[in-house]
C-alpha cells in the first residue's frame, strides 16, 4: 500500500522521522510512506491548485517546482496525507498580536464570537478544504496528520504567557476536527504523551535550531510515523 503525504514545512520533521522509524513495520505491512513537501504554509490560504478531470495541478509557482499534481499520474497512491489541515498558526498570530481574543474574555483583550472565529478559520482552510473534498471525490482515502503544538518559548507564549495563545491553538484546531471527521477525513493527532500538564509540548520534541520554536525533530516525526501506520 502506497500512501503519499503531502504538506507545509511540518513535513520536514515525519520526513526525518521516517529515515529512523522501524522500517520492519512498514515492510511486514507492505506499507511505502513517501513525504512529499509543497513549501512555506503562508501559501495554503491563496488558490495553489486548479482542479481537473481525475487530478488537481499545482499552480502555484513555488509549490509547482516541487509537484505538479495530486495524486500523480505515474504509481499513484492508496492513500493520502495532509499535513495542512491542522496548523492554526496563521490566525492565531494574527489574533494574538492584534490583541483579540475568543469570547470567554481575558483581561484587556477584544473579544471576537464564536461564529467569526469560526469563520476566520474556514477561510484560512478554504482551500485546503477545497482539495479534500477533491480528492474525496476521487475516493481516495484521506488523512490529516496533526502538527506539533505549541511549545514553551514560542514567541507568543514568551509575550503573552501560555493560556490565550493555547486557547486559539486548540479552538482551530477543534473546528478542523469537526470539518474533517464530517468529511470522512482520518485525523492522526499527535498522542497525548508528547504534551505536559499544561497542554505545551514537551521540549524533547522540539526543533535542535535556537532560532526555531515552532517545528519539532526526528523524534517527534517518528513518532507521527507509527501513528500513520
Amino acid at each position: 500500500m502506497k500512501v503519499y503525504i503531502y504538506g507545509e514545512s511540518h513535513t520536514a520533521a515525519l520526513h526525518r522521522g521516517l529515515a529512523t522509524s522501524g522500517q520492519s513495520i512498514r515492510e511486514e505491512l507492505n506499507l511505502d510512506i513517501r513525504i512529499i513537501p509543497l513549501g512555506s504554509g503562508l501559501l495554503l490560504p491563496t488558490p495553489f491548485f486548479t482542479e481537473r478531470e481525475g487530478y488537481v495541478e499545482i499552480t502555484n509557482s513555488d509549490y509547482k517546482k516541487r509537484v505538479k499534481r495530486i495524486p500523480p499520474l505515474e504509481n499513484p497512491p492508496d492513500a493520502i496525507g495532509l499535513s495542512m489541515p491542522l496548523w492554526p498558526m496563521r490566525v492565531l498570530r494574527s489574533l494574538v498580536w492584534n490583541n483579540y481574543s475568543l469570547p470567554t474574555g481575558l483581561a484587556g483583550r477584544k473579544p471576537i464570537s464564536l461564529a467569526f472565529f469560526r469563520n476566520l478559520v474556514l477561510e484560512d482552510q478554504k482551500f485546503v478544504l477545497r482539495l479534500v473534498d477533491f480528492l474525496r471525490q476521487l475516493k481516495i482515502p484521506l488523512l490529516a496528520i496533526a502538527p506539533p503544538g505549541l511549545f514553551c518559548d514560542h514567541g507568543t507564549i514568551k509575550r503573552f504567557g501560555k493560556e490565550y495563545p493555547l486557547s486559539i491553538f486548540n479552538a482551530y484546531q477543534d473546528e478542523m476536527r469537526r470539518q474533517l471527521l464530517k468529511r470522512g477525513v482520518t485525523v492522526v493527532d499527535v498522542p497525548a504523551d508528547c504534551f505536559d500538564s499544561s497542554g505545551l509540548m514537551m521540549q524533547e520534541f522540539r526543533h535542535p535550531s535556537p532560532e526555531d520554536n515552532h517545528h519539532a525533530n526526528e523524534v517527534f516525526g517518528a513518532i507521527m510515523i507509527g501513528e500513520i501506520v
